[in-house]
C-alpha cells in the first residue's frame, strides 16, 4: 500500500483466477472441484495477484475489487447432492413442520447457532461459507419471523 492514509473500498477474495464466458468479466473459482465461483467485470478488479507457494500450496490468486462491484455468485449442485442434502436429519425435522407452525427460538438452539453464523450481523446476502451454509428453510420469511430474526 503506497499510502496507508488512502486505503480503497474493496473486497477481497481468494480462488482459482479464469476467464468468463461473457466478455470482460473474470471468474474466481472458490472451490477446488470448480463448482462455485464469483463472477466480475475486469473494470472492477483494483489487484491481482498469484498465490506463491509458501502462501499456497495449491497456487490460485488473490483478487481485490472495488467494493460497490457486481458479484454475480454461482454455485452448481447436482440433484443428487441435493437430494443427499433433504435426507439428513436437521432438513427432515424442518420439512416435517408446516411453514405456518411456531417454531420455538430456543429449538435445539437453532437460533444461537443461526446468530453465531452469521458474520455480518444477518445481512444473509454475503459470499461467506457460513452464510452458504445456512438450510434455505432458515432464510424464508415465514422461517425467520418463527425465530424471532424477523418482526
Amino acid at each position: 500500500m503506497p499510502d496507508a492514509s488512502q486505503v480503497p473500498d474493496v473486497r477481497v477474495m481468494l480462488g482459482f483466477l479464469g476467464k468468463s464466458t461473457r466478455k470482460g468479466h473474470w471468474r474466481l473459482y472458490l472451490t477446488l472441484i470448480l463448482n462455485e465461483y464469483v463472477e466480475f467485470a475486469e473494470d472492477d478488479v483494483v489487484r491481482s495477484r498469484s498465490l506463491g507457494r509458501e502462501e499456497s500450496a495449491l497456487g490460485g490468486a488473490v483478487v481485490w475489487v472495488r467494493r460497490e462491484a457486481n458479484l454475480l455468485h454461482t454455485r452448481s449442485v447436482s440433484r443428487e447432492a441435493q437430494a443427499d442434502f433433504l435426507r439428513g436429519d436437521i432438513a427432515a425435522g424442518f420439512l416435517r413442520r408446516s411453514a405456518m407452525q411456531r417454531i420455538s427460538p430456543a429449538a435445539r438452539g437453532i437460533t444461537p447457532w443461526l446468530k453465531a453464523a452469521c458474520l455480518t450481523g444477518g445481512q444473509f446476502d454475503t459470499l461467506c461459507a457460513a452464510c452458504t451454509a445456512v438450510p434455505t428453510a432458515l432464510v424464508l420469511p415465514e422461517i425467520r419471523r418463527a425465530l424471532g430474526l424477523e418482526p
